[in-house]
């Protein structure tokens, strides 16, 4: 499955990665072991994929949006509806998925 935005093609079969836009919650953050603002170590980074659901986010779910897509963290229950994303964590160096959340 897959989903258009603008011109951007996001696949559904959770293969593309993409940075976030938002930093990550202390909870998220300790989860994972990376810094929030960052969410990056020198080994490891957090990235989101998408779940394939299209719908409205809730407040405080991953969503992906943008001409360059990025996942941002909903501030409230948002009127749009966008893909959805969930994080995972990812080595730096091989890219190879740790972690799926």
């Amino acid at each position: 499955m897959k989903l258009t935005m603008g011109e951007q093609v996001i696949y559904a079969d959770r293969t593309q990665a993409f940075d976030l836009a938002d930093s990550l919650s202390p909870e998220e953050s300790k989860r994972f072991g990376v810094p929030p603002l960052t969410a990056r170590t020198a080994d490891v980074c957090v990235l989101a994929r998408c779940t394939g659901a299209y719908r409205r986010p809730v407040k405080g779910e991953w969503y992906l949006s943008g001409a360059l897509v990025a996942a941002y963290k909903a501030p409230n229950d948002l009127s749009h509806e966008y893909p959805i994303a969930d994080l995972v964590k990812v080595d730096r160096q091989s890219l190879e998925l740790l972690e799926d959340v």
